[in-house]
Formats: structure tokens, sequence, C-alpha cells
């Protein structure tokens, strides 16, 4: 199964473009494994503490995101 990780930057959250965009994605590609961090509501989190965030991103085998070609 893909495992993709989109990295949601919006401070909207859960009212964001990009979440709604993907969660359409994910309902239209039922054979691929939709992973969510929402980076821009929890940025003083990741800040503290990004190894759950990396580890997330390195399982990915393909990323949704800001500037998603920077994580090569």
């Amino acid at each position: 199964m893909n495992n993709i990780l989109v990295i949601n930057g919006s401070p909207k959250g859960k009212n964001s473009i990009t979440l709604h965009t993907c969660l359409f994605l994910e309902k239209k590609f039922p054979g691929y494994k939709f992973n969510y961090l929402d980076a821009g509501q929890r940025i003083k989190v990741l800040e503290k503490d990004f190894s759950p965030a990396l580890e997330a991103i390195r399982e990915a085998e393909k990323r949704i995101g800001p500037k998603s070609n920077s994580f090569k």
C-alpha cells in the first residue's frame, strides 16, 4: 500500500483547503494510506520534539505539503 504523508502547514488546521483537498483524494483513491501531520497548528509542539514528525516523514513513500521536493 502506498503510504502518503500530508504535511498541513496551514494554521487553519481542520479548516484548511489543503486538508479538505487531501481528504477528497483519500476518498477518491482508497488504495492509498494517508497520514496527516498538522504542522501549522502544532508548530510549538514540534519545535520541542520533532522526532514523531521526522519518523512520519521517513516512513512515508510520498509526501504532500509545502515544498514537498525539499524532503527528497
